[in-house]
């Protein structure tokens, strides 16, 4: 990551003296370094999604959310609680996972949207993952999707779930089962 594009790091000649002021700017680098912009959303709240409907996930919850003091936030648990808005330009890592309750009917498919403000089928679809109907009923199904992306200042990132059990699906609601993280990785 090239620090400069978002922390003006001062250049020093033979014989500058490093006073306070470079050095807090310095301090700022690296600070900026150790602890880029992130946001981890997630849902413990065991949403039901409906059959054959792609459903934005809700997600009130948050475990991280550092985004820099001069940009903001990039997640809210009141607000708009699927997404996360990008407040710093740059390449970011960004994953997520959808567990559905257990149920041997149908399919189930997690999908990655770029800027479809909770509209289904909507935006950019960054990544998917699909389960095919070959579940059981014992178990959960854990559909994780991960992308880099070149992203701009006001994206939002969103998961979306579907499914087709022929009835509403709830979400797992075991804590990490559904989450949205992203992390700037660079310029």
């Amino acid at each position: 990551m090239a620090i400069t594009t978002y922390v003006a790091v001062p250049t020093l000649a033979v014989g500058d003296k490093l006073t306070a002021a470079r050095w807090n700017t310095v301090a700022s680098a690296i600070a900026f370094q150790l602890n880029p912009p992130e946001a981890m959303c997630t849902n413990t709240a065991g949403t039901s999604i409906p059959n054959n409907s792609e459903t934005v996930v809700p997600m009130a919850g948050e475990t991280v959310d550092t985004g820099p003091s001069w940009d903001g936030a990039m997640h809210s648990t009141s607000t708009n609680t699927s997404r996360i808005t990008i407040t710093t330009a740059g390449r970011y890592d960004i994953d997520g996972l959808i567990a559905f309750a257990a149920n041997a009917t149908g399919r189930r498919v997690c999908n990655m949207r770029l800027n479809a403000n909770g509209t289904g089928g909507a935006g950019t679809l960054l990544r998917a993952f699909s389960w095919p109907s070959t579940l059981t009923s014992a178990d959960f199904c854990y559909l994780p999707v991960r992308t880099s992306e070149d992203l701009a200042v006001g994206n939002v990132i969103e998961l979306f779930a579907f499914q087709t059990s022929g009835a509403g699906l709830a979400l797992s609601s075991a804590a990490g089962g559904n989450y949205l993280r992203a992390r700037l990785i660079g310029s």
